[in-house]
């Protein structure tokens, strides 16, 4: 079975739509699941939202949906970050703020986990952004494939016979006897130097991994975080990919 996993889509609708096209262009048939950040940022939470919603129903908290809905306190978000979420708070429909109180913050399915931040505590938004954080998560926690998303940069922590790597391959082939984290990157803010929309495709059957990447029109997404009156790094940021 294939999976698209995409993450911290922020609210980046074009990026969305790009990477839906890119999946499409590579498989007939996968079941979609998102790690979480679907709004903050970007101007278009509604389309974001419907669009994800409309393709499953398998989604969890992200800390910028968390932060939306008051379930984390955007005390400790960064200026930019805290401003998205309060016009987004203004801005999202009823039914979409209510959609987003629903979402747990950790699913299984089949051999894999999925969790925005950290499976050993997930509601505490902890970053695993290098060997050391990993090696504390494989250690408290048993599932075979993590998937995650939250410092949106697409790598991928192994572990084998208690050793752990870390790698920034694009296809990554799952070894007998080792167990993943692996952060599925970010559609809607890379943070990477690469500004294309980026998501991962997993073949269960296989036990295939694969990153897709998608250009996507950035000018447009630029053009809406200023029309929304946003603040205009957010918009900046995405002709890098920072």
């Amino acid at each position: 079975m294939n999976y698209l996993l995409i993450s911290d889509v922020h609210s980046n609708y074009q990026a969305l739509e790009a990477i839906f096209q890119k999946a499409d262009s590579v498989s007939t048939d996968y079941n979609t699941i998102c790690v979480g950040d679907i709004v903050g940022y970007g101007a278009q939470p509604n389309e974001c939202m419907e669009t994800i919603l409309r393709k499953t129903g398998k989604v969890v908290l992200g800390n910028h949906d968390a932060g939306v809905i008051g379930k984390t306190d955007i005390r400790m978000f960064n200026y930019s970050a805290r401003e998205a979420i309060i016009w987004t708070r203004e801005n999202l429909k009823k039914e979409n703020l209510k959609k987003l109180y629903d979402l747990p913050y950790l699913i299984t399915e089949g051999d894999f986990a999925v969790v925005h931040s950290s499976p050993s505590n997930p509601e505490y938004w902890n970053y695993i952004d290098s060997v050391y954080e990993a090696q504390d998560e494989f250690k408290v926690t048993d599932y075979r494939i993590t998937f995650i998303g939250h410092t949106h940069i697409p790598l991928v922590y192994s572990m084998k016979n208690e050793n752990v790597r870390m790698t920034f391959d694009e296809i990554i082939k799952c070894e007998s006897g080792c167990r993943y984290i692996v952060n599925v990157g970010s559609v809607g803010q890379p943070r990477n130097q690469d500004k294309r929309a980026c998501a991962l495709l997993y073949d269960s059957d296989k036990r295939e991994m694969r990153y897709l990447k998608a250009d996507y029109d950035v000018k447009e997404a630029q053009a809406k975080i200023l029309e929304a009156r946003l603040p205009k790094f957010l918009a900046e940021r995405l002709e890098r990919g920072l």
